[in-house]
């Protein structure tokens, strides 16, 4: 199998796996991007174990690095995609500048403040795709 073959399924899950995130109604919302970007390595992950010992029976071992790197690269386009959705959604650059603006403004009477509950929430995902990325980046390291 080629790699482009490889992309290609990869770019179609990630697709559809950002495509069922932004249509998602359920209690997981609040970690749906978290959740697809776990996803989208889980799937990555279990190609590049399929398809290594193919390339290097192939090809030789020294194929393995251009293999992973062309990987990696469409891996980090759909990371890209999927981070900009939540961007979008969740409002992070809207949420960040209203943050900003209550920490200079802390003794104005009347300013704006950020839901503290809403914050929460969007830490907490942040914080679990932070954490879901770098099981994924140990994962390919070790390869």
């Amino acid at each position: 199998m080629h790699y482009k073959e490889i992309i290609y399924m990869i770019r179609e899950f990630s697709d559809n796996k950002l495509q069922s995130a932004a249509e998602s109604t359920d209690d997981q919302s609040g970690v749906i991007y978290a959740n697809t970007l776990m996803s989208v390595f889980e799937d990555i992950a279990r190609k590049l174990e399929t398809y290594l010992t193919m390339v290097e029976s192939a090809y030789g071992s020294s194929w393995i690095v251009s293999f992973i790197k062309e990987i990696q690269s469409e891996c980090d386009k759909q990371v890209e995609k999927i981070l900009k959705q939540m961007n979008e959604e969740r409002l992070l650059d809207h949420k960040a500048q209203t943050i900003s603006i209550a920490l200079n403004s802390r003794l104005t009477a009347g300013a704006i403040r950020p839901d503290p509950r809403e914050l929460d929430t969007l830490l907490n995902e942040l914080s679990l795709a932070s954490s879901r990325t770098e099981l994924y980046f140990r994962f390919v390291k070790k390869k």
